[in-house]
C-alpha cells in the first residue's frame, strides 16, 4: 500500500475540520464562482452546508458565466440553487472597492432575524 501524500492526509484533515465547524456554524458563507462549480471538493461543502439549510451565498462571479459551466454529478445541486437567485448577495449591486466582510455580516444577521421569526411563528 502506498504511503498518503502529505497534500491528501492535510486535505482529509481540512475536509474533516470544515465538515465539523459547518454542523456546528448556524450560517456557513460560500463564495461562488466559475471555478468553485468545478471544483468537486467545493460542491461537497456546499452539500454539507445546505442540507442543513444554513447558507449565505456570496456570488464571486456572473450568474450568467456559471451558467456556462458543465452540469457535472457534483455540481447540479449548487446550479439549481443558483437558478432560483434567493438569499444571493450580489457583489456588483455593491460600490467597487467596498468592505465585503460588512456586507455579509449585516446580511447573515438578516436571516439570522428572519429564521428566529420564522421559529417563533411556528410555535
Amino acid at each position: 500500500m502506498a504511503n498518503a501524500s502529505p497534500e491528501s492526509s492535510l486535505a482529509r484533515r481540512w475536509k474533516a475540520s470544515w465538515l465539523t465547524a459547518a454542523e456546528a456554524a448556524d450560517v456557513a458563507v460560500c463564495v461562488l464562482s466559475s471555478s468553485y462549480l468545478q471544483s468537486r471538493e467545493s460542491c461537497e461543502e456546499w452539500r454539507a452546508v445546505s442540507d442543513a439549510k444554513r447558507v449565505v451565498v456570496v456570488n464571486g462571479s456572473s450568474i450568467e458565466e456559471m451558467a456556462q459551466v458543465p452540469a457535472t454529478d457534483f455540481n447540479g445541486v449548487v446550479q439549481a440553487f443558483l437558478k432560483t437567485g434567493d438569499g444571493i448577495i450580489f457583489l456588483d449591486e455593491y460600490e467597487p472597492g467596498g468592505d465585503i466582510t460588512d456586507i455579509v455580516v449585516e446580511r447573515i444577521a438578516d436571516i439570522v432575524s428572519e429564521r428566529m421569526a420564522l421559529a417563533s411563528s411556528a410555535l
